[in-house]
């Protein structure tokens, strides 16, 4: 969580210069729900005038319980972050709730930048990463190809695609195999295997290193070649999402069985909604 901190607070600074960042309330005992509760406390006392919301999303279970139930006792705002349906949730003194869309989405460097890394990019290369550009801004993701990722001014990765839908990221390698190439039969089977195993593992480490919980890994796979059982199984067994021929067509018109949201989220609370609908608004 340190080196999280470390990496979020110059994206912070940068994004929002006007934004002051006070030093961190240090704990002794995550797990000390006495202890939270008379920190969370003291600072509201200290700063009675201040505006104060609490994002419940993260830390422990005897981080977030008290602090709510503190939180509601005085009437303050307190949202949970719902990554994975791109909204918030504003979590009333009643426990009822109200669902907040994403209005933004991120960028490639913001998103590497709070992962410590730089990153680059440049036009699709192969006519299967512009087809699978499109299909990706049809869905209304922001999408990058040809994307080199940097630490410290050296090489980590290079993908094919890199798409964002709201906070969600996802990579996309793609592969034209083919039975057919130059050397015995044996040769070419080594190298496609070891072609097959490279691009996996570099989709298995963008998961470990920068997806984050919500992250998702695909393999776009072209051509005559046939994956062996042992192959297929490390794709299920690293994650990855695997795009056979012109199944990348399919994404626009099926994105769910390919797990990829659409990128455009609800422009209204679905309470508003409700509510307008009962009025009689149009």
């Amino acid at each position: 969580m340190q080196r999280s901190l470390d990496e979020l607070t110059p994206v912070i600074r940068n994004r929002f210069p006007k934004l002051v960042l006070e030093e961190p309330v240090r704990l002794e005992d995550p797990y000390n729900g006495q202890e939270i509760r008379g920190l969370c406390e003291q600072l509201l006392d200290q700063h009675p005038g201040d505006e104060w919301l609490l994002n419940a999303t993260g830390g422990t279970k005897l981080m977030y319980a008290p602090v709510m139930d503190l939180f509601m006792r005085r009437d303050l705002p307190i949202v949970y972050v719902e990554t994975p349906n791109r909204r918030m949730v504003q979590v009333r003194k009643d426990w009822s709730s109200l669902r907040l869309p994403f209005e933004g989405a991120i960028d490639l460097e913001t998103y590497s930048a709070l992962h410590g890394a730089t990153v680059a990019n440049r036009p699709p290369v192969t006519r299967q990463e512009l087809a699978l550009l499109r299909a990706l801004q049809a869905l209304d993701w922001r999408v990058w190809s040809s994307v080199t990722l940097f630490r410290d001014g050296v090489l980590l990765h290079e993908y094919d695609v890199v798409g964002i839908a709201g906070y969600q990221l996802a990579v996309f390698e793609c592969k034209r195999l083919s039975r057919d190439g130059g050397g015995t039969v044996a040769d070419v089977r080594r190298r496609q295997h070891s072609d097959v195993r490279e691009d996996l593992l570099k989709l298995f480490q963008v998961r470990q290193q920068f997806g984050g919980p919500f992250g998702r890994s695909y393999w776009c796979l072209s051509g005559n070649y046939r994956l062996s059982a042992e192959e297929l199984q490390r794709i299920e067994d690293f994650g990855v999402c695997l795009i056979l021929g012109r199944e990348i067509q399919a994404i626009r018109s099926a994105p769910a069985r390919f797990d990829l949201p659409c990128g455009r989220a609800e422009t209204r609370p679905r309470d508003a909604q409700h509510t307008e609908k009962e009025a009689g608004s149009p």
